[in-house]
């Protein structure tokens, strides 16, 4: 799971090299709703033709990088900085998230499984989705990137209009979120292994591994927190 860390601080590192030589202009406003709609088609695109080069499942070794959804990855991380310096977050409208919703809720409920089915009906190979010069792989990439940018913004408009406070509890754990995320696959995969041999439902593991995982992750990474030093570091 730390790929994504070394990711993060190879974007930073890219940002901090380049942003003495360009500037972006000031007081942007919020995009409309059919202006995010086309960026997420323009990332969809991108991230289709990257494909054709480094399929679904291509992993570039030691840093663990899957390079088919860099495309999506580089993308959060500029308008994330645009957004950041625009105040984007606070011109957030509950409608506009609403508006998002119903259209993850269309993306997830109805044109996800109807993908399936024409694939299915029409017996094509499901490989065909990983990548390459196919109407597969182009629809999943549109969807992938449609359908996470409305769950996004349907997201952060609720967050910002119901969410918006802090609370003692909130407060004591936020502290460790970055040590929870760093350490939580031991977590996870120490519990799978524990109940790996227990003959009940999946799901019923899956009941008992999830939230046993979310409380001790954060209690671990809270604990490692009082190591020496830890809190510098992390």
């Amino acid at each position: 799971m730390l790929w994504f860390v070394a990711a993060l601080l190879l974007f930073n590192v890219v940002y901090v090299l380049f942003r003495p030589r360009y500037s972006l202009p000031d007081a942007l406003k919020l995009p409309s709703r059919s202006s995010i709609l086309w960026f997420a088609v323009a990332v969809g695109l991108i991230s289709f033709l990257v494909r054709l080069i480094f399929p679904v499942g291509w992993v570039l070794h030691p840093v663990g990088f899957q390079l088919c959804y860099f495309p999506q990855y580089v993308a959060f991380f500029a308008i994330g900085i645009v957004a950041q310096q625009n105040h984007w977050l606070d011109q957030l409208s509950l409608q506009l998230g609403k508006q998002f919703f119903r259209i993850a809720l269309v993306m997830v409920f109805m044109v996800f499984p109807l993908l399936f089915i024409v694939t299915t009906k029409l017996a094509l190979p499901m490989s065909s989705f990983n990548g390459g010069w196919n109407g597969q792989s182009l629809v999943l990439c549109l969807w992938e990137q449609i359908t996470g940018i409305s769950i996004s913004i349907a997201l952060l408009s609720y967050s910002r209009h119901h969410w918006n406070v802090s609370n003692v509890f909130f407060n004591t754990f936020a502290r460790s979120t970055y040590s929870t995320y760093i350490l939580h696959p031991l977590i996870v995969i120490g519990l799978s292994v524990l109940l790996a041999d227990v003959s009940i439902e999946p799901l019923i593991k899956l009941l008992i591994v999830a939230p046993l995982s979310i409380i001790l992750s954060f209690i671990v990474g809270k604990l490692t927190l009082k190591l020496p030093g830890a809190d510098k570091i992390l």
